[in-house]
């Protein structure tokens, strides 16, 4: 499987002469291609992707103002049914059906995701001549994606999984968005293909935005001094998350004592020392001390990996909601309700700290990483986050939570202009990268424009002027359900395709050996197949199918040099 497809009116292509050329006869919005990792098992990464979609589907062109059609519309767009033949699919997934696009473009529409696909899964050269084909700009991010290793024999040595060599063959622009550098404290350096690929990446990009400062002057160090000017700050849309979601933001909140939990120590920070038990028994003392006084405590577990805090957490009895983000795309409303509600969290992991803040809740940290610092220091809060190896850890953070709660309406009032600042920059790389898109290119491409703050249309940014309606977010939900699946699909028919690998080989030893003749392993083989496909086991009969070509393959090539060596006789 090479995508997700979207659907037939997203067929209108726009031609892209080079990387960093005009677009030459354009019609309707730029068509992107977005590398994300499709999850509803962390809570951060469902609702980062979408939000980074979001930004770039509700983007109003300067130059092409009209109103978006949405799904709330009736008329069509389009006056020119579009030619299907001009752009063709990807192949959804055995047995997943392809995803419906959230958000029909209509003439004002700057941008249109119409395909996705998993970051991880590795690319090869008939991916990329395909994208090539039928996109005008490649999306990679956000998420923290730079992390060594997440991806286990990763092409790159971090988590975009694609070879240089593949790399090279994008004809079409790419644009990096709002990623991270992710190391672990005590986490062992990137690898050797990293430099070389990131150098790489940087260099085929008209846009490259890093999430946070930190990020930035972090990812600096690897890259050539003539390059590091090219990194550009992009905040993670979760940012401003309140304005994609207005409905869900404009919740009353509760006026009560609440708080929010997220909790992990994993096992990159505990070999860096932190001391797991120590932090938990600690917080949990604290915790208690709180619901003693008359505040409610919600557990809100992210990733499979709170669960071990959070069950510890719910023996205790004086939890007031359990409420896991996590398990399937609707838990994404649920925790952007969550945290439109709640005045304070407590978290340990980033996007813990980061989506709340986007919600309108004040985030307090644990000092358990560096993104969760260089997201303090870009809203100009580093007192929320505390340090949890400290001896006086429970005392200082029993004090920070009532502190922060006596002053949460001038943190308030500070995030909200923090946010609003967010969107412009957001809106000024957008406006940058479509320009530079869609128009003759500059001399010095993007970057004397990336990061400058500056307003949409009618002075309102578009990204937040343009927010899904209840039935896009529902297609949005079914569109990553089916992405999932369709990812799912993928890696099962991988497995099987290895395994019937592994047995071929085997076969074929024991052929060698006399044990079995070659129509007699293809005998073998169809007949599996006839009974994979008769029982209904679709990926498994895939499998044995690709395995017959192979050695029915091999079978031809052996005879073709039998006959070939009795013709020399």
């Amino acid at each position: 499987m090479d995508g997700v497809v979207a659907g037939p009116w997203q067929a209108m292509r726009v031609t892209v002469s080079t990387a960093q050329g005009p677009i030459v006869g354009a019609s309707g919005p730029l068509r992107v291609f977005h590398f994300d990792i499709p999850t509803a098992g962390n809570f951060g990464d469902l609702v980062l992707f979408e939000a980074v979609r979001q930004v770039f589907n509700s983007y109003v062109a300067p130059d092409r103002a009209a109103p978006y059609f949405t799904s709330r519309s009736t008329q069509s767009p389009h006056k020119t049914p579009p030619d299907p033949a001009a752009s063709p699919p990807f192949p959804a997934a055995d047995g997943a059906p392809p995803s419906a696009p959230v958000r029909r473009p209509g003439a004002g529409a700057g941008f249109s995701v119409f395909q996705t696909r998993n970051l991880r899964r590795k690319v090869d050269a008939g991916i990329v001549d395909r994208i090539n084909q039928t996109a005008d700009l490649v999306l990679l991010g956000g998420g923290g994606l730079f992390q060594p290793d997440a991806v286990v024999g990763s092409a790159s040595g971090w988590q975009w999984n694609i070879p240089t060599s593949v790399l090279e063959r994008f004809e079409v622009p790419l644009a990096v968005f709002a990623v991270g550098n992710n190391r672990f404290p005590g986490q062992g350096d990137f690898g050797q293909p990293f430099r070389q690929h990131l150098t790489a990446t940087v260099r085929k990009s008209i846009l490259f935005g890093l999430r946070s400062s930190g990020s930035i002057e972090s990812i600096k160090e690897y890259l050539p001094r003539s390059l590091a000017g090219n990194l550009c700050f992009q905040p993670c849309p979760t940012a401003f998350a309140a304005a994609l979601y207005p409905d869900l933001a404009a919740r009353p909140r509760d006026s009560g004592r609440r708080i929010a939990v997220q909790c992990s120590v994993d096992a990159l920070q505990r070999a860096a020392g932190f001391d797991a038990d120590r932090i938990y028994a600690a917080e949990i003392s604290v915790l208690r001390h709180l619901a003693r006084e008359g505040w409610e405590i919600d557990s809100v577990p992210h990733h499979p990996l709170d669960l071990e805090f959070a069950t510890v957490l719910g023996a205790e009895g004086f939890l007031t909601r359990a409420r896991p983000l996590r398990g399937d795309p609707s838990a994404a409303t649920a925790g952007l309700a969550e945290f439109a509600e709640t005045p304070l969290v407590l978290a340990t992991r980033g996007h813990a700290q980061v989506i709340p803040f986007g919600m309108g809740a004040i985030p307090i940290a644990l000092d358990v990483h560096d993104k969760v610092r260089w997201f303090a220091d870009d809203i100009g809060h580093p007192e929320l986050v505390i340090d949890p190896q400290v001896d006086t850890f429970a005392d200082d953070l029993y004090r920070l939570i009532n502190e922060t709660w006596e002053r949460q309406a001038d943190l308030r009032a500070d995030f909200a202009q923090r946010q609003r600042t967010f969107i412009e920059t957001t809106e000024a790389n957008l406006a940058a990268l479509y320009t530079n898109l869609r128009h003759a290119p500059q001399e010095d491409g993007l970057a004397e424009h990336l990061g400058q703050v500056g307003d949409g249309i009618g002075g309102v940014p578009s990204v937040a002027a343009n927010p899904y309606s209840s039935r896009e977010r529902r297609l949005g939900r079914m569109s990553l359900t089916n992405a999932i699946a369709a990812d799912d699909a993928e890696e099962l028919a991988s497995a099987q395709m290895a395994r019937a690998g592994r047995a071929l080989e085997a076969r074929r030893e024991r052929t060698a050996e006399g044990r079995l003749t070659d129509a007699e392993f293809l005998a073998a083989l169809r007949r599996r197949a006839r009974t994979a496909k008769r029982e209904g086991r679709r990926l498994e009969a895939v499998a044995l199918a690709v395995a017959i070509l192979v050695a029915a393959g091999r079978r031809s090539r052996r005879r073709r040099r039998l006959t070939e060596r009795r013709s020399q006789r």
